[in-house]
């Protein structure tokens, strides 16, 4: 009888800690759940005529960086969030994402000197056969350049900047392709070797030209397929980056493919974006 009782005891215990270890679990997850916005910029003119979808003026800009700074967001690279989730290191409480496409050459007379003064990171996704293209002429002009190799090289010896994948020659939307996007009908085989020797080669010019191994691919005009996602895992990605917009709410573990970016169009500031939330 006495066995039986401290029986039913160990039984209602072992039950009781179940349910308690369990509780624990969901909260700590819960409390370990970062939110983390990504905001996506383009071209950064002077010229405030030239403004829209994809262009503002580093006043704007500036104006995002300081609202951040007064709402206490740390700019982060991709390279921390990715280690957050993989190693478990920690993040800052507010941490925020600033990525910038294309590799304007704007970015760079207007973007970077900003971010140096308010002690911020950006993630910059360059498109390698522009960065040939402008290495070969060494064109510098802040309305129409892109990046050198020796700019991309300096921004990412700086520690400002993070440099990113964004497709060595598919940054186009022709008859052809729309962007990194697999066509209707395109076998897997075929598709596969187009995605694969194209990135491939921006990953070799990277680490070649200057010395960047990137972490994250951001897909031209956001043209995503399933076959990519599988793809970009065989080539050793950890992250990609969408043109869809939302926030993204990341706990350890979580995959970092396809992450959601809110999309900096002229007169649409970074105070607006988060706080429509």
């Amino acid at each position: 009888m006495i066995i039986t009782l401290r029986l039913k005891y160990i039984v209602l215990f072992v039950l009781v800690l179940g349910v308690l270890l369990t509780t624990i679990a969901f909260v700590f997850a819960k409390d370990n759940e970062v939110v983390v916005p990504i905001i996506m910029y383009h071209s950064i003119l002077k010229d405030a005529s030239s403004s829209g979808k994809f262009v503002i003026t580093p006043t704007e800009l500036e104006q995002d960086l300081i609202y951040l700074k007064e709402q206490g967001y740390t700019a982060i690279f991709m390279e921390e969030l990715i280690n957050f989730v993989k190693k478990g290191e920690r993040l800052p409480e507010k941490p925020v994402i600033l990525t910038f496409d294309d590799g304007c050459y704007n970015n760079y007379v207007y973007g970077y000197p900003l971010v140096k003064k308010y002690n911020m990171k950006m993630v910059m996704s360059v498109v390698g056969s522009y960065a040939e293209r402008y290495s070969e002429t060494q064109e510098e002009n802040a309305n129409y350049s892109y990046l050198t190799w020796e700019r991309i090289k300096e921004l990412k010896d700086s520690g400002y900047a993070e440099i990113q994948n964004h497709s060595f020659d598919m940054h186009t939307i022709t008859a052809k392709r729309n962007g990194s996007k697999k066509n209707r009908g395109e076998s897997k085989e075929h598709y596969k070797k187009v995605f694969m020797e194209d990135t491939l080669k921006n990953q070799i010019l990277l680490k070649e030209k200057a010395g960047v191994t990137a972490t994250t691919y951001t897909y031209p005009f956001g043209g995503i397929s399933d076959d990519s996602e599988e793809l970009l895992e065989i080539m050793g990605f950890s992250a990609s980056l969408s043109c869809g917009e939302g926030m993204n709410y990341i706990k350890e573990g979580d995959s970092l493919y396809q992450l959601k970016r809110y999309n900096r169009k002229h007169g649409q500031g970074v105070s607006k974006i988060l706080n429509r939330q």
